[in-house]
């Protein structure tokens, strides 16, 4: 997908999740990844707030 200046982009994020004995996770982390030929690559990571079943 092209990214041009002031554009507005959507996308979809799908997830799973599993529950494994003796780890506490409990906040959803995200990565961006954003690359270009002939430009430096950049990524952005951001984690929700905790959250509980």
């Amino acid at each position: 997908m092209s990214m041009t200046r002031g554009a507005i982009l959507t996308g979809r994020t799908d997830y799973t999740d599993s529950v494994s004995g003796g780890v506490l996770d409990d906040s959803a982390k995200y990565v961006l990844d954003v690359s270009r030929p002939g430009f430096t690559a950049a990524s952005t990571r951001w984690e929700s707030p905790a959250f509980r079943c």
